[in-house]
């Protein structure tokens, strides 16, 4: 039997080029605990990195709208399936967000092009309100097909009896869900007032009473965190001025007081955006540059931010004297 050399070369060429493909794209994930209460927020950071050794057009990755980028849930030890799957979603309860949008913030978007060894990352959070082992991957898949999945991460979600939280003197389990889904609403949703579906979650009044009590009695609570984030988001819509986030109940003062005591927050960068977006608002150039700065010292890859690093402030006016 005689071997064709032209097919060997063929074959070789063909698995070198399989092999350099399937390189394109790294794409690590994390959960920001390993633990969680039951209806607490699953914080979730996917950074997908070009280690292809050439520039890469991003629109061949879907990442935004398009279910291109997608997370497979496991629980209890069984199969990996889908988050997007409606069968999945029904199976295991997971929250889903309003209006139709996909499970991620459809707003992140990858840069133009990736550069060689370039990073982008973005957030999600998620609400599983059934207690059990889980096991998460993400995965990115290119417009030809081509999938790009992370190593998977394992994480448990224990019922509020297991855990010790003040919080449990708020209200019982379900309680808990449906204060974790209004925060989780919260960071889709944002500006929307009153965006707070019914049945779902607290509705917006509700949840302002509940926040202001776990601010001030709840302190030790691990929702404390996710409670102040929500108000965050609700509260400052990107054309509102310091001056007048100062009227309101919580202003500018609740963000700058979150990055104090959550120094380490993986919702951080969510945070400083909503202080550079008022900051541009008022044409206050040395506080805009200033919380740039520190944006890129605590997440240089977020897409979120994309555009507080991206945008020109030398059209803004300085820093106004007192």
């Amino acid at each position: 039997m005689s071997i064709n050399k032209n097919s060997i070369y063929a074959l070789v060429i063909f698995a070198l080029v399989q092999s350099a493909e399937a390189q394109d794209i790294n794409v690590q994930f994390e959960a920001n605990k390993k633990d969680y209460i039951c209806g607490e927020p699953i914080i979730l950071r996917t950074t997908i990195k070009n280690v292809s050794g050439q520039n890469i057009k991003s629109r061949n990755y879907a990442w935004g709208r398009n279910a291109g980028f997608t997370m497979y849930i496991a629980k209890d030890g069984n199969d990996f399936d889908n988050i997007l799957s409606m069968q999945t979603i029904t199976r295991l309860k997971v929250s889903i967000p309003p209006k139709g949008y996909k499970f991620f913030r459809d707003r992140h978007f990858l840069p133009g092009n990736l550069t060689t060894n370039q990073k982008a990352e973005r957030l999600d959070m998620l609400i599983i309100p059934k207690s059990g082992d889980y096991g998460l991957k993400a995965v990115l898949k290119k417009r030809d097909g081509t999938t790009y999945a992370s190593k998977p991460i394992q994480f448990k979600v224990l019922p509020l009896k297991d855990k010790q939280d003040s919080i449990s003197r708020l209200g019982d389990q379900n309680f808990l869900i449906n204060l974790g889904s209004s925060i989780y609403y919260a960071h889709y949703v944002e500006e929307v007032w009153g965006g707070f579906p019914p049945g779902k979650s607290f509705g917006l009044e509700k949840f302002e009473e509940i926040a202001s009590v776990i601010l001030k009695e709840h302190k030790d609570s691990v929702f404390r965190e996710y409670v102040i984030y929500a108000d965050i988001m609700i509260h400052c819509e990107p054309g509102m001025s310091v001056r007048e986030l100062k009227k309101r109940r919580h202003g500018m003062g609740l963000a700058e007081s979150f990055i104090k005591e959550y120094p380490n927050s993986w919702l951080l960068p969510e945070v400083y955006r909503k202080q550079f977006q008022a900051h541009v608002y008022e044409k206050n150039k040395d506080k805009a540059e200033e919380v740039r700065k520190k944006v890129l010292q605590v997440a240089p890859n977020a897409s979120v931010l994309r555009f507080v690093k991206g945008m020109d402030l030398s059209k803004l006016n300085k820093a106004p004297q007192k």
